[in-house]
């Protein structure tokens, strides 16, 4: 594996232990905002709330074109579409009836676990072939 390679999944798996972490303040605001009844900001309710959380950021950008075409990115693409899309279904609903049913609230926290879980997933993977590269890491 080239150093070129093994510095991209280094990128990668920082990128997942940080989005890992900003969703769980994503999830953590999110509930808040719903529990206190605080107003739903923007880019929660919004059609392409995918691409404003800080994951999104990161993977919709030109540069990870190219990731978005692997299989296994893919897969994260549809379950963090999916994600959003319940959250955003499910906060609307929420704002026009001031509640929200138990059958979303499920739906909401499936799409969360889901993703969270293939995100661990590729997480593993990556590591998995950073610790069994050929490339000595420690040089420089």
């Amino acid at each position: 594996m080239e150093r070129s390679e093994v510095d991209n999944l280094k990128k990668v798996v920082a990128v997942i232990e940080k989005s890992l972490r900003m969703h769980v303040i994503w999830h953590e605001n999110l509930v808040r905002w719903l529990i206190c009844k605080r107003p739903l900001p923007d880019s929660v309710i919004d059609a392409d709330a995918h691409k404003c959380c800080d994951f999104g950021k990161w993977f919709y950008g030109q540069a990870n074109l190219h990731l978005r075409q692997l299989p296994m990115f893919r897969r994260i693409d549809d379950l963090h579409r999916l994600m959003h899309a319940n959250t955003r279904d499910s906060c609307l609903k929420y704002r026009a009836m001031g509640m929200m049913a138990e059958d979303d609230y499920d739906n909401f926290l499936d799409s969360i676990a889901n993703f969270r879980k293939e995100l661990i997933s590729l997480k593993a993977r990556a590591e998995s072939t950073l610790n069994h590269t050929s490339v000595d890491l420690s040089d420089p």
